[in-house]
């Protein structure tokens, strides 16, 4: 009886550190099925547009943006929200730099124009809000550009950004960030810096989620695992 039991616990205990693992990777996500249809409460700034809360065709809720450019030049619809409420260390964010994270969502670009400069992911910190402070949060504020290359108007595409990787450091302003005590914003928004007028872009994006980057220590752990399953597998073959 003691192969089996052995075997029984080193794989009660893999399952227990995958499951582990998977669960405290999510820091948030918001997939606004929260938030009443119609026109968008939550946002703390949206600019030259709109932001909806409408049916995602799923069974939830999704956010639609929409604007049209009043004169050709710099435009750039978008919308700003506070998806964490709690920073850390009482709250999820466990530790103190943007490169142990992630983000990834859900954009559909609903248009048949579509920005010639792709679009653009703000994670702000801070005390105050882009409408109202010129662009530029108090604390800080890095920008991640997102291609439109490969985009199909009306065909969802899930996008994936490293949090240390892909920003242009001349749009860093600010102090240093740091997840487990400054308040997260996140702003989504097209970019056309050549745009004429009446140029027309809607888009939806839904299902935000942020993770933490697991530390190599998680992946030796849960190597450590499989290998141990394995060699009492193997020794009782």
């Amino acid at each position: 009886m003691k192969k089996p039991l052995r075997t029984a616990s080193f794989t009660a205990l893999f399952t227990c550190l995958t499951v582990t693992a998977h669960a405290a990777a999510i820091v948030t996500a918001d997939d606004f099925n929260s938030y009443p249809l119609g026109a968008a409460t939550f946002p703390t700034a949206v600019q030259f547009g709109t932001a909806t809360v409408v049916l995602d065709g799923g069974g939830g809720n999704a956010v639609l943006v929409t604007g049209t450019a009043s004169e050709g030049g710099f435009y750039a619809p978008g919308f700003e929200w506070n998806p964490i409420v709690q920073p850390g260390p009482a709250g999820p964010n466990t530790t103190t730099t943007l490169a142990d994270y992630t983000i990834s969502f859900d954009l559909t670009i609903n248009s048949t124009y579509i920005p010639a400069n792709g679009f653009e992911l703000w994670i702000s910190y801070g005390t105050a809000d882009f409408a109202t402070d010129g662009g530029t949060p108090d604390d800080g504020s890095n920008l991640y550009p997102i291609s439109v290359t490969g985009f199909t108007t009306g065909v969802t595409q899930t996008v994936t950004l490293a949090m240390d990787a892909g920003h242009f450091t001349p749009f860093q302003y600010g102090d240093a960030f740091d997840p487990t005590v400054d308040q997260w914003r996140i702003l989504l928004n097209g970019v056309d810096f050549g745009s004429t007028a009446g140029d027309t872009l809607s888009f939806t994006t839904d299902n935000f989620q942020v993770e933490v980057v697991p530390e190599p220590s998680t992946y030796a752990l849960l190597l450590g695992g499989m290998c141990a399953l394995a060699g009492v597998r193997r020794r009782k073959s």
